[in-house]
């Protein structure tokens, strides 16, 4: 895990051809600590990091004095935000923080510039087995990805193929002071639940759980993938540049969209949505858009979800902002 192997790792993954900054999404945590100081080792290569308060423990606003302070150690430029998610002592649901989290630091990078994460192997493993149990389609079960386009830049996790013991034995080798957040103990998160007490009992079965877990998250990257070009291929057969008042982007041609086979059109229409970086569908959103919109009978219809709508229109679907409202007297095949 060296600072060498950092870079040459981004370089590989990102179409990025000179790289003068990277940010680092710093909480204090013992992962998050060995990252940067390792990235801060870089030479030539400007280090940002990123610190969220989310105000919601006694001791956040310490925290961040402690993350401001080895920053500087470091000669690293520091950025912190107190978070808005709730009252001090208030329990939020871990996606609510997330996202919180991700939308501030996603505002903060620039165009091809890179955030890296700390993510590492067994992180890997957490989310492989969560998304499993929440029913998660081929997505979901590769996993974390290892770099994926964030904001106007990309996001980065150079630590995936690293294990949590590599990690701590960094630390303690480097004499690394690091942020123990109370709440990563409390199992009543699931993602706590599956670290401390499902991961352990599967490791005293299986000694390489771990590892083999974050394998099978490799190798579904590798069919998302498949997926993924799939998807581009339906998609250039199915596009249509014809532009009117509903334009927004890539419309579809409803009639090629139904020459594909149903799991052709369910993979195509995640693509194309995605394609628009807009909020993909479930699974039953999915069925109902195929079922209502595309395959329905009405000369017009439309499916919505988070923000996002999807039109049907001269038999053409088009993604459209909810306050856009179709003139229904111009509506004809």
């Amino acid at each position: 895990m060296s600072s060498n192997s950092i870079t040459q790792w981004v370089s590989e993954y990102l179409p990025i051809e000179s790289l003068s900054t990277l940010y680092v999404a710093y909480s204090g945590g013992v992962d998050s600590t060995v990252l940067l100081h390792k990235v801060s080792q870089i030479a030539g290569i400007e280090v940002v990091a990123l610190h969220c308060d989310h105000g919601l423990h006694c001791q956040s606003a310490n925290w961040a004095m402690h993350c401001k302070a080895f920053s500087n150690s470091l000669k690293v430029q520091y950025i912190s935000t107190r978070l808005t998610c709730g009252i001090q002592g208030d329990r939020i649901d871990e996606q609510t923080a997330r996202q919180s989290r991700y939308k501030w630091l996603a505002s903060q990078i620039g165009s091809n510039q890179v955030l890296l994460t700390a993510h590492h192997k067994e992180d890997q493993a957490e989310t492989l087995l969560l998304n499993l149990l929440r029913g998660a389609g081929p997505r979901g079960l590769s996993g974390i990805q290892p770099v994926r386009k964030f904001g106007e830049g990309w996001l980065a996790r150079p630590l995936l193929e690293v294990s949590k013991k590599e990690i701590q034995d960094y630390a303690k080798k480097h004499q690394l002071s690091f942020i123990e957040d109370p709440s990563n103990q409390d199992t009543s998160f699931d993602r706590n639940y599956i670290r401390h007490l499902v991961i352990p009992k599967l490791g005293e079965r299986w000694p390489g759980a771990v590892e083999s877990i974050a394998q099978s998250a490799k190798n579904l990257r590798s069919s998302r993938k498949l997926l993924e070009d799939l998807g581009k291929v339906d998609l250039s057969v199915c596009k249509t540049q014809e532009t009117g008042c509903l334009y927004t982007g890539t419309q579809l041609s409803i009639e090629n969209l139904k020459h594909l086979s149903r799991h052709r059109q369910v993979n195509l229409l995640r693509y194309w949505i995605r394609s628009e970086l807009l909020s993909e569908p479930g699974k039953l959103m999915i069925d109902n858009l195929l079922d209502t919109v595309v395959h329905g009978t009405a000369k017009t219809g439309e499916i919505e979800w988070n923000g996002v709508k999807v039109c049907r229109f001269q038999n053409k679907l088009f993604l459209v902002p909810y306050c856009f409202e179709v003139d229904r007297g111009q509506q004809q095949e």
